[in-house]
């Protein structure tokens, strides 16, 4: 292994090796890029600067009732596309298969069929609760029973 590489050191000692005699700042063409960790830096805290005063003067004239936001597209944070959220139209009558059940029955038929099924799994579910999530458990409960009496009196 010394042997090959001395024979390696004497190839490259004869020849002029670009990697030894290259200068990195000679071909430097990408002067484009020059500065960025120097200045620009500054660019980018002035915009976010003015972003965030541009954010507080919404949040204020929000706060002050007043309803009607700055859009424009003048100071370069809003937006006058005519497709913006303020003139979106939501559909509320879609409705899906998750509307069809009742989550606190449904929860109430789960843990009432696990408890006949698998009593053990069921012991160690409800014990591992702490008080404040076996109380909140047992709320659930309670209100799919009035929700299950209020289906059967409609």
């Amino acid at each position: 292994a010394i042997e090959s590489r001395d024979a390696l050191e004497k190839m490259y000692q004869g020849s002029d090796s670009d990697a030894d005699t290259f200068d990195w700042d000679e071909n430097d063409d990408d002067d484009e890029f020059d500065g960025i960790a120097e200045g620009d830096d500054d660019d980018v805290d002035d915009l976010e600067n003015e972003y965030l005063k541009h954010l507080s003067s919404q949040a204020s004239k929000a706060l002050a009732g007043g309803e009607d936001f700055d859009n424009d597209d003048d100071d370069g944070f809003g937006s006058d596309d005519e497709d913006s959220d303020d003139n979106l139209e939501e559909e509320f009558s879609l409705e899906t298969p998750l509307d069809n059940i009742n989550a606190y029955t449904h929860l109430q038929e789960k843990l009432s069929e696990m408890q006949a099924s698998n009593t053990a799994a069921y012991n160690v579910v409800v014990q591992s609760l702490n008080p404040e999530n076996s109380q909140f458990l047992q709320s659930l409960i309670e209100e799919a029973g009035k929700q299950r009496a209020e289906q059967q009196q409609a």
